[in-house]
């Protein structure tokens, strides 16, 4: 299973895996081919009271030998559990759905204390159907199903109940309604249908104003908040604004992320306006010579996150040669970091508190714009300090001695003295 996760539903972490034909042991429990359309429910103690895990239930071809041979195995749906979606807690079940004629694609509903089963049917006919049960361990292959309806949404591929899969199932929040996606395939994408009785079965939704991306499929719909969808929107962006953000100056020495746009304005997808977001800026390209440097930063927009696959050559083959993940839609910026030389002086000094030497360092602007500097001891270092044109910042250092040599402090390229003290 590929795993990303995100604790704002906008930027999302790196790639990572687990097998899920392992059990808890970490040994192989069966010789299982693809993993498509996972879902998982949380349930709150599968574990124990108080102590929940998600179930986890996928298509799979499962074969009799290692060996894979087309032909001698068949599609159902597998089930596992893990409370993290790491190796580490996660353990095969099962099997959740075999009928022995190719089952894929299934996903659930709850609403009641009823689970409502939704799959596609690839042998018998009878193409995506619905069962429910009221059973609290509904994974369990000892669980009853009650039938409820066959060849679901097969309207919309003109009554063949064979041309539509990927069922994706959600209710309104504001009325006592559900929706079914189901995908006509190949390239139409998902067609709604709809019912105010899960027991009832699902009804064709005619309505002008139901509009997708063609090919829109094999997805699902999650919940959110007001807070949470207004994240969401406002970071999906289509480019930004301005694309260079002008120059910032700073001293030799210092740190350009400080004094860099720390937010951008981006054009929201879908003519919905603009918004602000914060930009990662890449300033390794910065040196300490005086000079004119380049910088390129990334805005935190959805379409930042890793995307597609890139190997040998710009290849975006599946199989392609040293393949990585990157981004194909990221909102990236660009400004223009002048390194000069210290328009600034550096004084040090010492002083007794509580009978332990303080180190004392102050940085002058003697310039005319804003002076990002980071002041150095052998005590440690200062945050990033800004002066203002014709101003100061400073940095004290607590020594925790009674008594301290000379040496000296550092700012970028200055240096300043300081002499010993005894308290």
């Amino acid at each position: 299973m590929n795993v990303w996760e995100s604790s704002d539903l906008v930027s999302w972490s790196d790639l990572r895996q687990f097998d899920v034909a392992l059990d808890a042991t970490g040994a192989k429990a069966l010789e299982a081919g693809m993993m498509w359309a996972p879902e998982a429910t949380w349930v709150p103690d599968y574990d124990g009271p108080g102590r929940g895990s998600f179930v986890v239930y996928w298509s799979s071809t499962v074969y009799p030998t290692a060996a894979h041979t087309p032909g001698t195995g068949s599609s159902r749906v597998l089930w596992g559990a893990t409370s993290d979606f790491t190796q580490g807690t996660y353990s095969y079940g099962g099997t959740f759905v075999d009928t022995g004629a190719d089952t894929i694609d299934t996903t659930l509903i709850q609403d009641g204390g009823t689970t409502y089963r939704i799959s596609k049917d690839n042998g018998t006919g009878r193409g995506i159907y619905m069962e429910s049960t009221t059973a609290a361990t509904w994974w369990l292959p000892s669980t009853a199903w009650t039938p409820i309806q066959d060849r679901i949404g097969a309207v919309w591929a003109g009554g063949n109940a064979g041309g539509v899969e990927g069922p994706a199932v959600f209710t309104d929040h504001g009325e006592d309604t559900w929706y079914l996606y189901v995908d006509v395939i190949p390239s139409t994408g998902y067609r709604p249908m709809v019912t105010k009785d899960l027991d009832a079965g699902w009804t064709q939704l005619t309505d002008p104003g139901f509009s997708l991306a063609p090919s829109t499929k094999h997805g699902g719909v999650v919940s959110l908040t007001a807070g949470q969808y207004a994240e969401v929107r406002s970071a999906d962006a289509a480019s930004a604004v301005r694309s260079d953000l002008g120059e910032v100056t700073v001293a030799s020495g210092a740190a350009a992320a400080a004094v860099l746009p720390a937010r951008a304005d981006v054009v929201l997808a879908y003519g919905r306006g603009t918004a602000s977001q914060p930009v990662t800026w890449d300033t390794s390209a910065v040196k300490t010579a005086p000079g004119r440097y380049s910088v390129t930063g990334v805005v935190r927009t959805i379409g930042a996150n890793d995307n597609q696959w890139v190997g040998a050559g710009g290849s975006t083959a599946w199989n392609a040669a040293d393949r990585r993940l990157s981004s194909s839609t990221a909102v990236t910026v660009t400004a223009t970091v002048v390194v000069t030389a210290p328009s600034a002086t550096l004084t040090a000094s010492t002083r007794c508190i509580a009978g332990k030497a303080v180190i004392t360092g102050v940085v002058r602007n003697t310039g005319t714009t804003p002076l990002a500097v980071v002041i150095r001891s052998p005590f440690g270092a200062s945050p990033t300090l800004i002066a203002a044109p014709g101003g100061s910042a400073s940095a004290a250092f607590t020594t925790r001695r009674a008594s301290i040599p000379a040496d000296s402090l550092t700012a970028g390229a200055l240096t300043a003295a300081y002499s010993a003290r005894s308290c």
